[in-house]
């Protein structure tokens, strides 16, 4: 699948809204029998303006699609390390509080 065609899929709903409004001035403007070439040619003026706002928007995810693929290649390729633990001096997990089960010997309150 390409690049393009993601971001064509993701920007689906705002095609679609672009293609119902030129129906819509289509029909208005033939009801109306306005000049064709007055019309044509502030549509070619949108249409041009319309592609160089895809063009930068498809420029951005471009370039966050490279970066998350770059960011997504280094996680592959090694392990992060893990800060140290807080307050585990003997490396053991210990578990206190309401909800904590009591080991077996022990009482919730000391009895």
């Amino acid at each position: 699948m390409s690049l393009l065609a993601s971001y064509l899929r993701r920007q689906y709903k705002l095609l679609l809204l672009l293609a119902g409004f030129f129906c819509i001035f289509a029909a208005v403007f033939s009801l109306y029998t306005l000049p064709v070439e007055a019309v044509a040619y502030a549509g070619l003026l949108c249409f041009l303006l319309g592609l160089a706002l895809f063009a930068v928007g498809y420029a951005c995810f471009r370039s966050r699609h490279r970066e998350l693929q770059r960011l997504l290649r280094q996680v592959q390729e090694k392990v992060l390390p893990l800060p140290p633990a807080r307050g585990a001096a003997g490396g053991g997990l210990s578990v206190s509080g309401p909800g904590a089960v009591p080991r077996p010997g022990k009482t919730r309150h000391g009895k």
